[in-house]
């Protein structure tokens, strides 16, 4: 065993050297366990076949009992220790390890899996110095941050949140982290989340709705699936929301969505959305982008979108979307403008000119 970190100032005092030393000991016996379960079953599998290797089967079984012996008494030793001790024994050894000792024993599933084991497990880690400083999550640096992104229980997740990222104002990844935190609303600083193309999958966490201060909600280009997440829409001070490229359950755009007042841009293409083209879109007032290509949009364009003064992207392209496009839009500064010109009829020819630039 390697010498005890600085956090420990009273280890050879205090149980805690003993206490590594019977953890090691129980992962060692644990799966020498499983292995010799796999040689006992082979060889009384080879026993019932063939009528041989008798004695064989009863020294691995014999094996079996003896590290069942140890495994026991053990355990039974390190039950004995103080809730403290354990959470500074799993700190000392690493936290990715923590989760290995659940399937240990149901004492050691209920200790690792409560909240007031985590914060003493990761207070000894010092994080405090480094949560003052983080603002931003770029990278991942830390083995504690790939544990957080991944599949940690969530008492160690969110203890993490609370402990290394209070300050954190914004997420910007460029790397494959699988899902978000259910405890990401634990970072309750933050403004900005950009995970685009980050191997995302499943639904997003309800969660995220409890994060009222975010403004800019980036998810596209991801596997996320299920439900839409009609929940974003608590989410009332967003100015940009991109959801697109996902692969969402087919539904309409949600009348709730009708509270994002706020947004600048809005981004749902290839998101599996049918039905028309909501009216209360026009009452965004603050609208520059509007992108819903690549979907099932039915109906026409609402002619209230030339209320969108502010309109300078418009996107509806690959859609069902068909009729006359609005007299009332033709003097919105689109910069950018794409429809399907063999459906829809009446564009002006200067939109004609832009749609046909990006064929």
């Amino acid at each position: 065993m390697k010498d005890p970190p600085p956090f420990f100032p009273n280890a050879a005092t205090d149980g805690v050297r003993d206490a590594a030393g019977i953890l090691a000991a129980l992962l060692r016996i644990e799966r020498r366990l499983d292995a010799l379960d796999r040689r006992q079953t082979s060889l009384e599998a080879l026993v019932a076949s063939a009528g041989s290797e008798t004695r064989t089967v009863a020294k691995q079984v014999n094996q079996v009992r003896i590290a069942q012996n140890a495994f026991a008494r053990h355990s039974a030793r390190f039950s004995q220790l103080s809730r403290e001790t354990k959470a500074r024994v799993f700190a000392w050894i690493a936290a990715a390890s923590v989760a290995k000792f659940r399937r240990l024993s149901r004492e050691f599933a209920t200790l690792i899996g409560s909240r007031a084991f985590a914060d003493a497990c990761l207070s000894c880690a010092a994080l405090a110095a480094r949560s003052q400083a983080l603002k931003t999550i770029d990278t991942i640096e830390t083995p504690l941050d790939a544990l957080w992104w991944n599949h940690w229980p969530h008492n160690f997740a969110e203890a993490y949140a609370e402990l290394a990222l209070t300050n954190v104002e914004k997420i910007d990844l460029q790397v494959a982290v699988r899902r978000l935190p259910p405890c990401i609303d634990s970072l309750r600083a933050l403004t900005f989340i950009k995970l685009r193309r980050c191997g995302l999958s499943g639904a997003p966490p309800q969660s995220l709705a409890n994060i009222h201060t975010l403004t800019h909600l980036d998810l596209s280009e991801n596997n996320l699936s299920g439900p839409f997440p009609e929940f974003i829409s608590k989410l009332s001070n967003l100015q940009v929301l991109d959801l697109t490229w996902n692969n969402f359950d087919a539904g309409p755009i949600p009348d709730t969505f009708m509270c994002l007042f706020q947004l600048k841009e809005f981004y749902l293409e290839s998101t599996n959305r049918t039905g028309p083209l909501p009216h209360w879109i026009a009452q965004m007032e603050h609208l520059e982008c509007l992108y819903m290509s690549d979907n099932q949009l039915t109906g026409v364009i609402p002619s209230c979108f030339g209320n969108l003064k502010k309109l300078t992207q418009l996107f509806l392209n690959k859609n069902l979307l068909e009729g006359v496009f609005p007299i009332e839009m033709h003097a919105l500064e689109l910069k950018g403008f794409l429809v399907d010109l063999d459906k829809i009829n009446g564009v002006p020819e200067h939109l004609a000119t832009i749609a046909k630039g990006y064929e």
